[in-house]
């Protein structure tokens, strides 16, 4: 990796980024693509080589000054809070949520710090053990209630016609600060609503920590799992619905 632009890509931050900011860059994206933290397989593999990717760039970089050394602690001083203006999450059951906020970022960063191809890859894995559906929605959108939103994409999408009525959306509004988790009514019936507050705190702990590829991916593995102990693969089972990741 000998491009410095290259670098500064893979660490998720700008050209002009100061010392303590490649260090910071480079912990959470060491810590979000540790490969312990996915399962066996292509995910851990894509895991292991973007960590080989996350470490050459911080080489790279870490004895990098740049002008914005020069001026770092005004810089730090007009900075807001990480968590300045974040939202409680929601899950699908609309109880109470967690005590932690969660997606402390913007809708940009959550999209640049996305790995769709990791996620579709877990969709699909958790797919083929179970007859169940699996989707991931983003909006991009000033969502007030992100239950009521992820409703009205359930609907959109097609989820409520699968044979087995056993769809699960995981509908994220980075914008909002918020996220729900939806079953269709097949899966709620199996897990009540525990399941999913259990689901959405960890996810929140993901998500407040910068690791938005793999809180998503928690959530398709937690529902996947859900799914294959109820919804067996069946003789003639078909994939019902798309695997990509939806924006609007």
């Amino acid at each position: 990796m000998n491009d410095l632009n290259e670098c500064f890509k893979v660490l998720g931050i700008k050209p002009d980024a100061t010392q303590e900011e490649i260090n910071r860059a480079f912990r959470k994206m060491s810590h979000a693509w540790h490969p312990d933290k996915f399962p066996a397989g292509e995910l851990k593999t894509e895991a292991e080589e973007m960590q080989k990717q996350i470490n050459n760039a911080y080489v790279r970089l870490r004895n990098y000054k740049s002008p914005g050394d020069h001026n770092a602690n005004s810089r730090e001083n007009e900075r807001p809070s990480e968590n300045n203006g974040c939202q409680e999450q929601q899950s699908g059951d609309q109880g109470t949520p967690p005590p932690k906020n969660d997606i402390c970022t913007d809708s940009r960063t959550f999209t640049k710090h996305l790995h769709h191809d990791m996620i579709v890859a877990a969709i699909r894995a958790a797919e083929q053990k179970t007859s169940g559906e699996i989707r991931v929605f983003i909006s991009h959108k000033k969502v007030d209630d992100a239950v009521a939103a992820a409703q009205a994409q359930f609907e959109r999408l097609g989820m409520t016609q699968t044979r087995h009525r056993n769809g699960v959306l995981i509908f994220v509004a980075p914008t909002a600060r918020k996220f729900a988790i939806l079953g269709d009514v097949g899966v709620h019936q199996k897990c009540g609503d525990e399941f999913w507050r259990a689901v959405s705190a960890e996810m929140t702990g993901h998500f407040v920590k910068a690791e938005f590829t793999a809180g998503i991916i928690h959530g398709i593995q937690k529902a996947g799992e859900l799914l294959a102990a109820h919804f067996p693969p069946q003789p003639g089972d078909a994939n019902e619905l798309p695997d990509q990741v939806e924006h609007d």
